[in-house]
């Protein structure tokens, strides 16, 4: 039996009339929508239908790239047991087809209305295409206009000491609304950036992923040779939300820091 011409008939049939296309290539089976929501934001509607990798089992997930909406697997849908850790799984053909009609029947009676609730996002906390595009134009300034309010010299401080002034300025700020928060979190980001590219050659991108921009910090090695992604301004997004708990944690672990020289202040002698 052919799997996935299968799937077509029974899912295709559910999704297709109501503007989902399937997604060629794809690894797994999977359907998406675009649509624009009132923010005039591009938003992504899926679903996807995968089997396990190890056993004759399968899952469906239901996600949207709308800000705040956390995927939602068979597992989280009411109406489905799901009996193998998320998955359902069959022994032959005919219990295949009775896995695919259920799911089917679970997108019918639940799934649908949960996407249709998932293009606008949750709430308005989060880092719009308008901020990344700031970062990656402005980087340099930002970094400049941190640095001058904190009254630190970008070419005498470590980049573990910038992890400590950042710290201090999200543990102060961790009651202030996310809105007051962005600009310093570009400025931080920026900062950072700025006071590692003393020993590392950087650069900031703009970059597409499931039609969301967003601004990505990449550090070379010190040959110049292999790159890395340095999640920089999420980390310390995230660090805000936390209070500034574990933040220094997460920036030396993605800096690959302590670097040369960093003598701690509880370690000086007095």
């Amino acid at each position: 039996m052919n799997k996935r011409k299968y799937i077509d008939a029974v899912i295709g049939e559910i999704l297709f009339p109501l503007g989902f296309d399937k997604v060629k290539g794809a690894s797994d089976w999977e359907c998406r929508k675009e649509l624009i929501n009132k923010k005039n934001e591009t938003i992504i509607l899926s679903v996807t239908i995968y089997k396990h990798t190890y056993i004759d089992a399968l899952s469906m997930q239901l996600w949207s790239t709308a800000n705040g909406h956390v995927p939602k697997t068979l597992k989280d849908l009411p109406g489905c047991e799901a009996n193998y850790g998320g998955y359902i799984t069959y022994n032959n053909d005919e219990e295949f087809k009775e896995v695919i009609a259920l799911m089917g029947k679970v997108l019918k009676d639940y799934g649908i209305a949960w996407l249709e609730g998932a293009i606008e996002p949750v709430d308005d906390d989060y880092l719009k295409e308008a901020d990344y595009r700031k970062l990656y134009l402005e980087h340099d300034q930002l970094a400049d206009s941190f640095a001058e309010r904190m009254n630190v010299n970008i070419q005498d401080i470590l980049l573990r000491e910038a992890f400590d002034v950042v710290e201090k300025v999200v543990i102060h700020g961790a009651e202030k609304s996310f809105k007051e928060m962005v600009p310093l979190f570009l400025e931080m980001s920026a900062f950072l950036a700025k006071v590692m590219g003393k020993r590392r050659k950087y650069e900031w991108r703009l970059e597409e992923y499931d039609k969301r921009l967003s601004c990505y910090l990449y550090a070379y090695n010190l040959a110049g040779t292999t790159e890395e992604n340095i999640m920089v301004m999420h980390a310390i997004e995230a660090g805000w939300g936390r209070k500034g708990n574990g933040l220094i944690k997460k920036l030396i672990e993605m800096f690959s820091l302590p670097p040369d020289g960093y003598v701690p202040k509880s370690k000086l002698k007095s």
